[in-house]
């Protein structure tokens, strides 16, 4: 058994001859198990799309197929190489019938598995750890600093810079997903080709969804009392198709994570720190205004918004032809809450 940690990686795959047959890949961070899939793949066939060389299990017909994966572990490759044998959210039958695959100790085959975040008590774990022929590889979310260092790391490639403090700006307008964040660089590059520098100025013209930045607008000037802002935000969301129950759950879970934040700030947090820990991260033109809407609201009004919004989100449901002039309705009962502070 060994348990390797991310960075080892790159060390396990120097070799086409894998020191060990079962790999499983596991953690909350899908975009980091995905990429290291994909390298243990290349490592081992030196191709992505190879019928011949990749089969690909379902739980189902694991279950249906009693000592499938034993067979796999003695079968060779259409053309007599190795192959890999994949499996994505194993289930109790994949479990069942791992220790007879990992019971054939002469195979040239690879088991390789794709998990979610599995506890120290997982049978799966378990299994992986106990065998001597096995790997497990954790991968957890990226700290803000790591993130940081990625974005740094990524145009250092491409050959551009990008200070920490940019780089740090770039990670909180897109949030905590590395998959996200390669989009946003590679965007990056593609429109700054005569720029060896990225700026500030890039990050705030190209980063971000329009769409999602148009309603995070539109709930920061409901909760600030700025009524006609935010009926303007309506109007423009109402031309992109947006449907008038999507606004007003957006608008409910921005509620919900103030009167989160509101109870931590009331029990002795310091609001700054609530604001710059934020999960996911606030962007940071946006700081300032989140930090005004939980000073001026307090959890006794933010409850009562947010009944508000629910039983709109009820009505418009009733009476779907109204609907928008039910969240415009809305957005002006939220005004006046938070004008009324």
């Amino acid at each position: 058994m060994a348990i390797y940690k991310p960075a080892d990686l790159h060390r396990l795959t120097q070799q086409k001859n894998l020191p060990v047959s079962a790999i499983l890949l596991f953690g909350p961070n899908e975009a980091k198990i995905r990429n290291a899939a994909k390298q243990i793949i290349l490592t081992v066939i030196g191709s992505l799309d190879d019928p011949f060389s990749i089969e690909t299990l379902e739980e189902k017909q694991i279950k249906d197929t009693p000592g499938i994966l034993r067979d796999e572990a003695m079968s060779m490759s259409f053309t007599g190489d190795s192959k890999v044998i994949t499996i994505k959210d194993p289930g109790s039958a994949t479990i069942k019938q791992i220790p007879d695959y990992l019971a054939v100790t002469d195979t040239r085959n690879i088991l390789l598995i794709e998990a979610g975040n599995l506890t120290r008590s997982s049978a799966l774990r378990k299994t992986f750890e106990k065998a001597k022929n096995a790997a497990c590889i954790p991968f957890y979310d990226d700290t803000p600093a790591e993130l940081s260092g990625f974005v740094q790391d990524q145009f250092s490639k491409a050959n551009k810079t990008i200070d920490q403090p940019t780089a740090r700006a770039l990670v909180e307008s897109v949030g905590n997903h590395r998959g996200l964040i390669e989009q946003e660089i590679e965007k990056l590059i593609n429109y700054n080709q005569q720029n060896n520098s990225i700026t500030i100025h890039e990050i705030e013209l190209l980063s971000g969804d329009p769409l999602a930045d148009t309603i995070e607008a539109l709930c920061d000037a409901a909760l600030l009392g700025q009524s006609a802002e935010a009926l303007n935000k309506i109007e423009q969301l109402i031309l992109t198709g947006t449907q008038a129950a999507q606004i007003l759950n957006v608008i409910s879970m921005h509620l919900m994570r103030l009167l989160s934040m509101k109870s931590d700030q009331d029990n002795g947090q310091p609001i700054d720190n609530l604001i710059r820990n934020a999960r996911p991260p606030i962007f940071f033109k946006r700081q300032s205004l989140v930090k005004r809407q939980l000073s001026n609201w307090h959890a006794k009004s933010l409850k009562s918004g947010l009944k508000t919004v629910f039983d709109s989100i009820a009505q418009t449901r009733k009476n779907p032809e109204l609907s928008f002039t039910i969240c415009e309705r809305t957005i002006l009962n939220l005004g006046r809450l938070s004008r009324s502070r």
